[in-house]
């Protein structure tokens, strides 16, 4: 997933809106296989000016990937 991070600070305070800009899911992996994501594309969409130098409003882009492995509770990535 492809979130932004909008952040509004002023006055001490701060506010902190998150949006999920587009996802993409792959396929399910047999136990012992594995899969490549070569040639698959994540579409960007246009994105919002960052609006440098501006002191009171900062736009953070990130890229999240998630794993989800069935009966894995504890799992830890190193």
């Amino acid at each position: 997933a492809i979130i932004a991070r909008t952040s509004f600070a002023i006055d001490g305070r701060k506010k902190v809106l998150q949006q999920k800009l587009t996802t993409v899911r792959g396929n399910p992996i047999i136990s012992g296989m594995c899969d490549m994501w070569q040639g698959r594309n994540i579409r960007v969409p246009k994105l919002k000016p960052t609006l440098l130098g501006c002191d009171i409003i900062k736009v953070e882009y990130a890229l999240l990937i998630y794993l989800h492995i069935p009966g894995s509770e504890k799992l830890t990535l190193e």
